[in-house]
């Protein structure tokens, strides 16, 4: 570097009024170190592009060893999860079967109570005992159904996913609640846009729609109002079931899709008492479609709320 060339540089820092730094020349990086003795100031240079170069390749080298062992850590953890997770697997798939054999099991006794107690009513009448007994029975077997169902559910079941008119659906399930509303005392509302298609199987679609609205209508208020909406919401179509549920503030809606979750801390049965299923086989049946189910409470008013891709030309 020239003395003219060195000069310059010297002028630059002078002009700074700092007394450390960093000056650039020439894509190289120097160090400048001032200090002042009377009437003469001396000003030190370090080359530091040597050192800037070092630290790159150190950070380059960093770099590279992290990505390799980010590599070789999940190539393991690929080859070995499925051998650790393998008996969750497995004992999971045996108590989905142990579900299944043991509903088929329990079919066969129940069949056979039931039988007995219509024989014993012919021959000896219709008493309090065998209207109980009958009764007990039929929810036995729907309560076996249903967890032979959601079990089938959970086996990831053969679902024909195409684009289903959900128009269609939604009022066929809505016309066959509205006498069961009816006789439980309810007003029944319904209110369904028009052209909405959906991905889905059409018969699981079905069954979602009817399970939310059985459960409001189980668990609406005397004299409340159960209320159907389908609304095209963005690129999605939104199926709201609303029910009337005076205490609805004191209840932990985000507990709703727990199996076997009941309000009635009791357990109490009574004639319109569920199962804590129903809800569980709707969210099963919601993840299979890839759309999302939640509840809330307003207004006096509980809500479940189903959000399904649109199929839109």
């Amino acid at each position: 570097m020239s003395a003219a060339t060195i000069r310059q540089l010297a002028q630059r820092v002078e002009r700074r009024n700092n007394d450390h730094g960093q000056v650039l020349y020439n894509s190289n990086v120097y160090a400048y170190q001032v200090r002042r003795m009377g009437k003469r100031t001396l000003v030190v240079f370090l080359d530091e592009s040597l050192m800037m170069s070092r630290a790159r390749e150190i950070i380059n080298l960093g770099v590279l060893l992290g990505v390799v062992s980010l590599v070789l850590y999940t190539i393991i953890l690929v080859l070995f999860s499925r051998r650790v997770i393998r008996p969750i697997i497995e004992a999971e798939q045996r108590q989905k079967e142990f579900i299944t054999n043991a509903g088929h099991e329990l079919k066969t006794p129940l069949t056979v109570i039931s039988a007995n107690t219509e024989m014993q009513e012919l021959t000896n009448r219709e008493t309090e005992l065998t209207t109980s007994t009958k009764e007990q029975v039929s929810r036995m077997t729907k309560l076996i159904n249903y967890l032979v169902s959601l079990a089938r559910l959970q086996e990831q079941p053969q679902m024909n996913i195409i684009p289903v008119d959900a128009i269609a659906v939604v009022d066929r399930a809505v016309a066959g609640f509205k006498n069961v509303a009816a006789n439980a005392g309810h007003r029944f509302e319904a209110a369904v846009a028009s052209a909405i298609t959906v991905m889905a199987d059409e018969n699981y679609l079905y069954e979602l729609v009817s399970i939310l609205i059985d459960n409001a209508n189980k668990y609406c208020d005397p004299d409340g109002t159960v209320s159907v909406q389908l609304a095209a919401v963005k690129k999605n179509a939104v199926l709201t079931v609303t029910n009337s549920y005076a205490k609805g503030a004191q209840v932990d809606t985000k507990r709703f899709f727990e199996r076997f979750y009941w309000e009635n801390k009791a357990r109490t049965l009574s004639k319109n008492a569920g199962y804590g299923i129903g809800l569980s086989m709707a969210q099963t049946i919601v993840h299979n479609f890839n759309g999302r189910i939640s509840a809330k409470y307003a207004a006096g008013r509980i809500s479940l709320v189903v959000s399904l891709r649109r199929v839109t030309k």
